[in-house]
């Protein structure tokens, strides 16, 4: 194995600017900052705590489980992981922590050699690139298991249910450091029973890029059945959209060429996708039914997202500095506003409620901030938070938030 673990005793913050923070969504309540990231955090279902990764560079982090008490944060344990050197007196490997499990305990942390220098006394691997592995790290109790390795990058995504792990890899990186392999493995927790989904002739499959981010999107259905996947072409020019089952059979296309997926509805009867409009910060967001019914048109805009019981979406709309929110009503076909243009959006997130929508907004200083929508366009509700990620408890009640650093529009 590549990966180092040993307990953690260090400090967590406060961190002003950078931390992330708990906020009680009734009073706008923070409990101070520490360094928590809600893209790799996860809620434990009975939202009474959390696991949490806090990470500064490519070859450490600290995973562990923190608890809510009152209005602070307890952290209960913590490890550090490190990555081995890969020679003596040469880089460690790289690691990234990639999805928790639905019970917010166990960690997909991935691993990958370092590139080896020309005249290096190692040989490389027989592809000329890297070596990635993909580990279960369990943050209650310290273990790590080994589930997946090969050569190329891995990442990976557990399933709603928590009993499968989809892998994705990349192998064979030519001087544009463009993939030139790529495939989707479905795993059990334990590394066992390895299926290889397969794409049609002469064409690869690889996992949606929305799904390796998640806060976006989950590439599984919400039953844990079924999973989304791209056609790979040469150099990982991405194709069109298929569904397979978890099993690896039945692979079946469901859209064209050049479309993004962007979300399974709750009942797992459709997914939305959006498609280019020749406007780099517009797409066009198309409700896809699985039964072969013909797409249906929600509006334009780049984060669209179900509701919980999936009778709505919501979207983004309007110019790119400027966005508002709309619903999008499935059983009408209709949209409403429901606000008016917040600024630059960079998350979009439903409470497990419904009721309510967690916009993260980038705009003037004054300005740029955490807002809540009614679903119902009664009203908007800024949060005493700045621009942040954001990661709602199971019950809706807190948020999970951190500092967010970019932009996705030019200003003039």
């Amino acid at each position: 194995m590549h990966l180092v673990v040993e307990p953690y005793r260090g400090d967590f913050g406060p961190l002003p600017e950078l931390g992330g923070a708990v906020v009680d969504v009734a009073t706008g309540a923070t409990n101070g900052r520490y360094c928590f990231d809600p893209r790799w955090a996860r809620w434990w279902p009975d939202g009474s705590g959390f696991g949490f990764v806090c990470s500064t560079s490519n070859w450490e982090m600290v995973v562990g489980q923190a608890r809510l008490q009152g209005e602070q944060v307890e952290v209960e344990q913590a490890y550090l992981l490190r990555g081995v050197q890969a020679r003596p007196g040469g880089m460690s490997w790289f690691i990234y922590p990639r999805d928790w499990a639905p019970d917010g305990r166990r960690l997909l942390v991935s691993a990958h050699s370092p590139p080896v220098p020309p005249d290096a006394a190692t040989p490389a691997p027989a592809d000329g690139e890297t070596e990635g592995e993909l580990y279960v790290f369990d943050a209650r109790s310290g273990a790590v298991q080994l589930v997946f390795s090969a050569p190329g990058h891995v990442r990976g995504e557990w399933s709603p249910r928590g009993d499968r792990i989809a892998v994705a890899r990349l192998w064979g990186f030519d001087a544009r450091l463009r993939a030139l392999g790529a495939e989707v493995v479905i795993i059990r927790p334990d590394g066992s029973e390895p299926v290889v989904v397969r794409g049609p002739e002469g064409e690869d499959v690889y996992y949606d890029l929305a799904c390796h981010d998640p806060l976006w999107v989950s590439c599984w259905s919400p039953d844990g059945s079924m999973l989304i996947v791209k056609g790979a072409r040469t150099a990982l020019t991405l194709g069109a959209m298929y569904v397979v089952r978890a099993d690896g059979t039945g692979l079946r296309q469901i859209s064209e060429d050049g479309m993004a997926f962007a979300g399974w509805s709750p009942d797992g009867r459709a997914v939305l996708v959006t498609a280019p409009t020749g406007d780099v910060y517009d797409r066009e967001i198309l409700l896809l039914p699985l039964d072969g019914g013909a797409p249906r048109r929600v509006g334009r805009g780049l984060m669209p997202a179900w509701s919980p019981d999936g009778r709505s979406v919501a979207y983004d709309s309007g110019p790119c500095i400027e966005r508002s929110v709309a619903r999008f009503d499935v059983g009408t076909g209709r949209s409403t506003a429901l606000s008016g243009p917040l600024g630059a959006l960079i998350q979009l997130a439903w409470s497990p409620r419904g009721d309510v929508i967690a916009v993260s907004v980038i705009a003037r200083p004054e300005t740029s901030a955490v807002y809540l929508v009614q679903a119902d366009g009664s009203g908007v509700r800024k949060l005493p938070v700045a621009t942040s990620r954001l990661l709602w408890s199971p019950r809706g009640t807190h948020l999970l938030v951190a500092p967010y650093v970019g932009d996705h529009c030019v200003y003039d």
